[in-house]
C-alpha cells in the first residue's frame, strides 16, 4: 500500500513539473512570487483566450460561450492577483 502512495507522488510531481516551470517564468515576468493558484488562473485565461480566437469553424453560440469564459476567468485572475 504503501508503495502505491509513493508511486501517486511521484506521478504528481512529475505532472506538476511544467507548471512549476510556468509559476517561475511568470514570477520573473510579474517580478514578484505567485502561487501555484494564481500560476493556474494564468494559464485558464490563456486557454480561454485561445479557444475564443482558434480559426475554426465554430457557432457562434460556441464562440459567444468561450467568450463568457474568457471574461469570467479574467475576472478571477485580476481577483486572485
Amino acid at each position: 500500500m504503501q508503495s502505491t502512495w509513493m508511486l501517486l507522488e511521484n506521478v504528481k510531481n512529475v505532472a506538476n513539473r511544467p507548471v512549476e516551470w510556468l509559476r517561475q517564468y511568470y514570477s520573473s515576468v510579474l517580478e514578484r512570487d505567485i502561487n501555484m493558484r494564481q500560476t493556474w488562473s494564468l494559464i485558464e485565461v490563456q486557454a480561454a483566450f485561445f479557444a475564443g480566437i482558434m480559426p475554426a469553424n465554430y457557432s457562434l453560440w460556441l464562440r459567444a460561450a468561450c467568450c463568457v469564459w474568457f471574461l469570467m476567468a479574467l475576472k478571477r485572475c485580476r481577483r486572485l492577483l
